[in-house]
Formats: C-alpha cells, structure tokens, sequence
C-alpha cells in the first residue's frame, strides 16, 4: 500500500466531488472515503482507506479517529 505524508479523509456521499481530486497529476495524499451513501462500497476502489458509515459527519469522524489512533501516528498532516 502506498503511504504518502498526508492524509485527506472526506464524508462522500453519491454526488461526492472528490473524484476530481484524483484526477491529473500524482497526487501528495493518500484518501480515506467515509462513504455514507447507499451503495456499500461506492469509492472503495479509489481510496487506500474506505469504511461503509451512516452518520452526522463530526461525530463520524471522531469515531474514524478513535477507532483507527494509528493513522495519527502514521501521517504527517490530515
């Protein structure tokens, strides 16, 4: 798996605009899709992370966060 120094963690659902984020030239992070839609797995492919998670984005991405300290540890800047 490919580690780059930062780590861009987004909530997409089906209309996610992150996808053009990938697009073009390398890119300097790795992704983590938080996907709340209704397609299990949608963006899993695109992204060195993916978890499968309804919710209300803050309190989602704490529990992303203290379920997973070693991403923390692991990059520079998220």
């Amino acid at each position: 798996m490919s580690q780059r120094r930062n780590l861009v963690i987004v909530r997409a659902g089906d209309n996610s605009v992150h996808p053009g984020w990938l697009a073009g030239s390398a890119r300097d992070f790795d992704l983590f899709v938080s996907y709340f839609g209704n397609q299990p797995g949608r963006y899993a492919e695109q992204a060195e992370y993916h978890e499968d998670r309804k919710g209300m984005k803050w309190p989602v991405l704490g529990e992303l966060l203290q379920a997973h300290p070693e991403l923390v540890e692991r990059y520079d800047y998220f």
